[in-house]
């Protein structure tokens, strides 16, 4: 979008900031999360992870997880990821937002994988088994 007036550039600007803010806390809050949140491909390839993540596959380095499958390196059993998956998809389930203003989507158990955005998020001690 080209702005054609001043008022139009200083929109644009502004709408700019608020974009920078929104992914800057976003980001603080996922570096910081005492959760361990990774994004991963669809054939379990890890394409980002925070510290807590790292720390909980016993990693020091995010070159060290990018070398790990998620699911023939991370999960003890296999067949765990795929009925992780189909968990996933089984309990999708809406919560209505405290202000009113209509529903979001919420995930239970803490893992997700769509088109957009794979990503798991492992809040410590799970039912499945992880290698060690």
């Amino acid at each position: 979008m080209k702005p054609d007036t001043l008022e139009d550039l200083a929109a644009l600007k502004a709408m700019e900031l608020a974009l920078n803010l929104s992914e800057a806390r976003n980001r603080d809050l996922v570096e910081h999360s005492i959760y361990g949140i990774s994004r991963v491909a669809a054939d379990g390839t890890f394409l980002d992870a925070n510290p807590a993540f790292l720390s909980i596959l016993g990693c020091t380095a995010a070159e060290d997880v990018n070398a790990l499958n998620l699911i023939n390196d991370v999960f003890r059993f296999p067949e765990q990821h795929a009925e992780l998956m189909a968990a996933v998809n089984r309990e999708r389930f809406t919560v209505p937002r405290a202000s009113g203003g209509g529903a979001m989507e919420a995930w239970w158990p803490c893992a997700s994988m769509s088109a957009f955005s794979p990503s798991l998020i492992m809040p410590g001690p799970s039912k499945l088994s992880l290698k060690t």
